[in-house]
């Protein structure tokens, strides 16, 4: 598998109620360094992040477009795409960091407002 299907398919888990519900796989997923500037425009860390993902009580119905990916070096990729749910638009960057596994380092959600050709992944 290509680090660009990986990190599409790491990508994904964050949507899925059961991967999210399993605080202790979620947990290893995330850096604990993490940091993210979500949707809502807050700033939060791995602790918040966690509660707030395994407290989803259902998949959440996102679709992922136009993900793309880039090595930074020393075992981190930043990752970009678009994602629609509930006929909204946002632009994502991941920062993912490999050490014995994928972790995810950063994470932003910025609203989309413009028009932009959509592919889905």
């Amino acid at each position: 598998m290509s680090e660009r299907e990986t990190l599409l398919a790491l990508e994904k888990r964050f949507f899925s109620k059961e991967f999210c519900a399993d605080r202790e796989r979620l947990a290893s997923a995330i850096h604990d360094n993490f940091m993210e500037c979500g949707k809502s425009g807050l700033l939060t860390g791995k602790a918040e992040t966690v509660e707030s993902l395994s407290a989803e009580p259902h998949d959440r119905a996102i679709t992922i477009y136009n993900f793309t990916c880039e090595a930074l070096g020393g075992g981190c990729w930043i990752a970009h795409y678009v994602t629609a749910s509930d006929g909204e638009l946002f632009f994502r960057t991941s920062i993912w960091k490999k050490d014995a596994d994928w972790q995810l380092y950063f994470h932003q959600a910025s609203p989309l407002h413009c028009q932009i050709a959509l592919h889905e992944c």
